[in-house]
């Protein structure tokens, strides 16, 4: 086989390489809304002008479930995580038929407090969300495809196997119950879309694609196969 050959056999074994790299499992993030209600809370302007600020209660405890099966290593649970959370809300626009929509950015970071010390699991950055209201259901929808990206702290990035990350699709979901504003009324839109201070309680669910890091299998392949060009 001529050098020109052997070139482009490995060209194409390492293309192979790289789309299998691009394959992985599924891992899973859920918490229930914690006992108590009022952990999430929305100043009115608290962002500027017309645009609100969401925080979460870091006192408040979390039970936070990670399911990284498909990933082999289970179902790990951390009864005693917290959130950390800043994120803007945008005055919403009536859809019609009852919808409103707000655009949400920001971040969000859930993690374990055992032993009254902080290791983060789980970081969310927000460059576009969407804040949800019909009638009385209220819902913060996440995608990657709109701006979400999920980066693994350091306690989840010790579960993950040696080469692989967080990546691909990535979506997540704040389900907001007994929404409130700070003098008990539950329409918190006010005149021209802008949100009132209210106070809620939220549960979570996520979902994130796993893969191997670049380059971790393209390398070892083509690594493996040159060294087999040099012995020859």
């Amino acid at each position: 086989m001529s050098i020109r050959q052997s070139a482009g056999v490995i060209v194409a074994v390492c293309g192979l390489a790289a789309v299998s790299a691009s394959h992985g499992g599924v891992i899973t993030f859920t918490f229930t809304p914690p006992p108590g209600g009022g952990t999430l809370t929305n100043v009115a302007n608290g962002a500027s002008v017309n645009t609100g600020l969401m925080a979460f209660d870091q006192n408040a405890a979390l039970n936070f479930t990670i399911d990284g099966t498909e990933e082999g290593f289970g179902v790990v649970n951390y009864p005693n995580a917290r959130m950390e959370m800043l994120m803007t809300l945008s005055p919403a626009v009536d859809l019609g038929e009852g919808l409103f929509r707000a655009s949400v950015t920001g971040t969000f970071t859930i993690y374990d407090y055992s032993g009254n010390a902080r290791q983060d699991l789980l970081i969310g950055t927000v460059s576009g969300g969407s804040f949800l209201r019909f009638g009385s259901t209220h819902t913060i929808l996440l995608n990657s495809n709109l701006g979400l990206s999920y980066t693994a702290g350091p306690g989840l990035a010790a579960l993950l196997p040696a080469g692989r990350t967080l990546s691909g699709a990535q979506d997540g979901a704040f389900a907001l119950t007994n929404v409130q504003t700070f003098d008990g009324n539950a329409d918190v839109i006010g005149a021209g879309g802008v949100f009132e201070s209210f106070t809620a309680n939220t549960a979570f669910t996520g979902s994130s694609s796993v893969i191997p890091t670049p380059g971790t299998i393209v390398l070892g392949v083509c690594g493996g196969i040159l060294a087999l060009r040099r012995r020859r």
